[in-house]
């Protein structure tokens, strides 16, 4: 099975010169190490709402799939702190294959009020092809779709070459 992983770390949103409304935006904050593949729900408060599998990668793991900096889809160190998650954006013997993670904002958002969403991403060791298309979408409510592809139109979407750094961190960022 040949799939893309796409790890992501420190999300952000916020007003454009203020605070940051996403909770545990660098996934620090857990109710215990993970130790397999799936386990996005012990990064507290993030979840999984679709029927996919997203990771949770930190260094307190002492099990080679989960642990940081390497782990059963290579070596990466965090962006910062301790800890990132992933996503699997494609997958060959899997049509429409996809993962997404959610968190509830701290604050309610204000209409008519300009924010910055930034999350920062990078192509697994394990990958063998890069991926665009990578996006944030804002809710009133939490999203729930079990096994389809978001038919929702994301407020931030990158749409440009697809992500190939296996080394760095690559910012995706809109208003």
């Amino acid at each position: 099975m040949k799939t893309i992983g796409i790890l992501i770390g420190i999300f952000l949103l916020h007003y454009c010169s203020a605070q940051n409304l996403v909770p545990n935006p660098s996934f620090e904050s857990y109710s215990s190490c993970p130790i397999a593949n799936g386990s996005i729900g012990l990064a507290i408060p993030w979840t999984d709402p679709s029927t996919g599998s997203s990771d949770y990668y930190n260094t307190c793991s002492i099990n080679i799939q989960s642990t940081v900096p390497l782990n059963s889809n290579g070596y990466r160190p965090p962006r910062h702190g301790n800890a990132y998650a992933g996503v699997v954006t494609y997958v060959t013997t899997i049509s429409n294959a996809r993962e997404y993670i959610e968190v509830e904002l701290t604050s309610m958002l204000i209409k008519d009020s300009t924010y910055c969403i930034g999350f920062y991403v990078s192509l697994s060791q394990s990958s063998q092809y890069g991926s665009n298309g990578l996006s944030a979408f804002i809710s009133n409510s939490p999203i729930t779709c079990l096994g389809c592809l978001f038919p929702f139109i994301p407020q931030v979407n990158y749409l440009g070459s697809p992500i190939v750094d296996t080394l760095g961190w690559t910012l995706i960022s809109g208003e």
